[in-house]
Order: C-alpha cells, then structure tokens, then sequence
C-alpha cells in the first residue's frame, strides 16, 4: 500500500510539472516515512556521503576555469603565445577549433574529425574511412 501510494505521489507531481529530481526525492522520502523501514537520519547521511566526491567537485571547476579562460581573453592569449613559440622555433603547428568536444577527460564528441584532422596533419592516408561521417571526407 505504502509503495503504491509513493508512486502515485510521483506521477502526480510529474503531472503537475515538479522537476524530475524533486518528485523523487519526495516519493522516496513518503516512502521512507510510511514504512518506517530505515530512520530519517540515513536520508542525511546518504546525502552527505553523495556529495562528499572528489569527481562532483572537480568537474563544476574544471569548466568554470575553462569559461573564466574564454571570457577574460586568456586562453586567445596562449593560443598567440603558443603560435609566437612556433614561428620562433619553425615546425609544423596546426589548432583546430572542437565546438562539440571535453577533449581533456577524451569524452570527445566529434572523435571523427580529430582523427581526420591528424591524419591530414601527418599526411597520413585514412584508414578508418567508414568510420569518419560523410561531412567530414567532402
């Protein structure tokens, strides 16, 4: 009964429009409350222990640090540094702007055209042809 009651809770919030993560949040806590299968005080420490991740923190910083980079000019500026650096010392250099890619964890969305951009570079022929989408081999 408790169970069907929770659920109910949940699609009736969904239908009104209550956020995803809200509705069930309450549903489990009516659950919890109804049973009276755990003590409340675990929903407290199961949040604290969630939060307390390393990963939950890191990753918000990383792309704050990356959006502070574009807005104050500063990644343009060691992008300018790093060509400076190239014309100083010769060799081949070649930047390539990814819109669609968190390249630096390599959960890269657009792996096709990285890989066909270094096998332009190197003048390498492209093996994995099927592979690379039909925009990218024009």
């Amino acid at each position: 009964m408790a169970v069907t009651l929770s659920l109910l809770l949940i699609v009736v919030l969904l239908l009104f429009g209550v956020p995803f993560w809200v509705t069930l949040g309450l549903g489990t806590f009516a659950l919890l409350t109804s049973t009276q299968a755990l003590p409340l005080t675990l929903i407290g420490e199961g949040l604290f222990e969630g939060v307390d991740s390393f990963a939950l923190i890191a990753i918000p910083l990383f792309v704050l640090t990356g959006d502070v980079m574009v807005r104050s000019k500063l990644a343009y500026k060691l992008l300018n540094f790093a060509e400076a650096i190239q014309k100083l010392h010769g060799g081949r250099c070649e930047i390539g702007w990814l819109e669609d890619s968190y390249h630096m964890i390599h959960v890269d969305q657009e792996r096709h055209k990285v890989a066909h951009m270094t096998a332009d570079f190197f003048g390498a022929p492209h093996v994995a042809a099927a592979v690379v989408p039909e925009e990218m081999t024009a």
